[in-house]
């Protein structure tokens, strides 16, 4: 458990740093279509600009489904 969550925060805090990044240095990512679904279950409202809160929920999403894999994947080292 301890080394799920482990790899869950390390992958969500590169992509929150990455999203960071292109905040202070001014770029302002794509919007893609996947923005239609994600901008209604986004809770958070750090910035101005609701894309950087949507690449947020994104970079969540992201090194949620990385855990999942990675517990699939230990599971079947265990075996």
């Amino acid at each position: 458990m301890e080394k799920l969550l482990k790899d869950f925060f390390i992958t969500f805090i590169i992509g929150v740093a990455g999203i960071l990044l292109m905040y202070w240095i001014g770029y302002v990512p794509p919007n893609p279509r996947i923005f239609n679904v994600v901008d209604k279950i986004t809770v958070t409202h750090f910035f101005e600009n609701r894309i950087y809160d949507n690449w947020l929920m994104i970079a969540f999403l992201f090194a949620l489904v990385v855990t999942v894999f990675d517990v699939g994947s230990s599971k079947k080292e265990d075996k």
